[in-house]
């Protein structure tokens, strides 16, 4: 312990002594500008300055991770909110209805997101809707009810451009029906 006490302390010192000496501040300096001048040419639009500073500034953004892509919506922004539910109508014709839970607290921002993700799967991927129409009568039918049939619904919004005074256009969309034994 005593030892990696020294080797730091060293360290240290030899990092001060560096840092004030004309070489040492011309060497932290390029470093820093090279980093941003990287950042800047990664950030560029796709064009002919672009791929000729690509080549340069590439080894710095792949070892720094400026090489990632942050056009996360361009150039095709979501155009409308999509939100899933699940229609459960029991043999007395009552209706359950079970929705993505919303985000509770701190920790729930990470169960979200896993909801978001299995959304967006199961708009875009049918095979996997009987799966969890299934779990949802599991979880939110109580015995002695018995579903009679089950329902996924899409309801959707359009999102108006910024500044539009025009009433948004909404749809609902059955993805996926079922009937049970009544």
């Amino acid at each position: 312990m005593e030892r990696v006490r020294r080797i730091r302390e060293s360290w240290a010192s030899f990092q001060e002594r560096f840092e004030r000496t004309a070489v040492g501040q011309l060497l932290i300096s390029v470093l820093v500008g090279s980093i941003i001048l990287t950042a800047v040419v990664c950030c560029l639009p796709d064009s002919a300055i672009r791929q000729d500073l690509l080549p340069v500034a590439r080894p710095i953004a792949n070892s720094t991770g400026l090489d990632q892509n942050w056009g996360v919506f361009a150039p095709d922004p979501i155009r409308r909110l999509e939100e899933v539910e699940v229609r459960i109508t029991t043999v007395d014709d009552t209706i359950l209805t079970w929705k993505i839970p919303p985000p509770a607290g701190f920790v729930g921002q990470f169960s979200w997101y896993h909801w978001q993700k299995l959304k967006e799967k199961v708009i875009r991927v049918p095979g996997i809707r009987a799966g969890l129409c299934h779990w949802v009568i599991r979880n939110v039918v109580e015995p002695p009810e018995q579903p009679a049939r089950v329902e996924m619904i899409l309801n959707t919004v359009a999102l108006l451009p910024p500044g539009s005074n025009a009433v948004p256009k909404r749809g609902q969309f059955v993805l996926y029906d079922e009937k049970l034994a009544r």
